[in-house]
């Protein structure tokens, strides 16, 4: 098992914060084995549960800015992170809302707990490769493949929305597809935030250029599920090129995206999820997967 190849970062430009030592018990009960990587908002570890001896992967609440004292995480001291507490609560709800999405399609959240000044959750540990891998190593995937791919996306998404989240980082690297079964999940909740969240500016806060819409560049803004709908598009876009979108930076300066050559359906897809106003993409996911009248059947079944 190279359990280095599994849930890879590509969240560029940010400061190393140290992982915690292989060996370590968390909560007494899961010993590290190795860090998996890091996100905008914590550490992944690979974990041991010592209660039942199974693998578990456990999210460190560690953003951008912290640094580590010994074991304990110390919070960024600039204004956006005042309230310390409020932060870690934040992200142990987040952690609750997230076990309570029961789909196949989703990585279950198993427990949450806080230790060493900060916070953690704990999930099944998926044993597969992500979007990005999976597309590289393919070269090329058929319409069918790819619109059976964005049918378990969307299906998983809708059951976030369901419930007022947005996922708020969707990309090729927060997606895995299992060996066993060969089915999606959907990973990495660490941005995840309610449906009309007021999101103001970029301290604090995490986008990957090429997959985030453009509202998550400005100082203020309320979000609604249109912004993950543009990051599905972004990732429809990489499963037909193999290519990263460009950047909604670089289009809000008037740099024009060039769309892929791709059937009718699929182009149209990506055209619309992708458009610069919220107002102006599909107005759910639901919407997107009836006009692409994607195969109602398990992934490659």
């Amino acid at each position: 098992m190279n359990i280095r190849a599994l849930w890879k970062d590509d969240f560029g430009g940010i400061a190393i914060r140290r992982a915690l030592e292989n060996g370590i018990k968390l909560n007494n009960r899961y010993k590290i084995l190795v860090s998996l990587g890091r996100g905008g908002f914590g550490l992944t570890y690979l974990c041991e549960d010592l209660k039942t001896g199974e693998y578990v992967a456990v999210k460190e609440f560690f953003p951008t800015g912290a640094v580590r004292r010994d074991s304990s995480v110390e919070l960024p001291s600039n204004s956006e992170w005042n309230n310390t507490f409020e932060k870690i609560e934040h992200f142990l709800e987040e952690a609750e809302l997230i076990s309570s999405l029961n789909d196949p399609r989703i990585v279950k959240v198993l427990k949450a707990f806080k230790e060493n000044k900060t916070a953690y959750y704990v999930m099944e540990f998926i044993q597969g490769k992500t979007l990005r891998k999976y597309v590289n190593e393919r070269g090329y995937l058929s319409d069918l493949e790819i619109k059976e791919l964005i049918d378990e996306i969307g299906k998983g998404l809708q059951v976030i929305h369901s419930k007022g989240i947005l996922h708020g980082d969707l990309k090729p690297s927060n997606i895995l597809i299992t060996d066993d079964e060969r089915a999606v999940k959907i990973t990495d909740f660490g941005a995840a935030s309610s449906i009309g969240t007021l999101y103001r500016g970029l301290i604090g806060n995490i986008v990957s250029k090429h997959y985030s819409a453009p509202e998550r560049f400005t100082q203020e803004m309320i979000l609604t599920v249109q912004s993950d709908i543009y990051s599905m598009g972004a990732i429809i876009y990489f499963m037909v090129t193999g290519q990263d979108p460009l950047p909604a930076t670089n289009r809000l300066k008037g740099e024009k995206m060039k769309f892929p050559p791709a059937s009718k359906k699929l182009k149209k897809v990506i055209e619309r999820s992708m458009k610069l106003l919220p107002q102006n993409r599909f107005p759910n996911v639901k919407t997107l997967l009836k006009y692409l009248d994607s195969p109602i059947r398990y992934l490659f079944s």
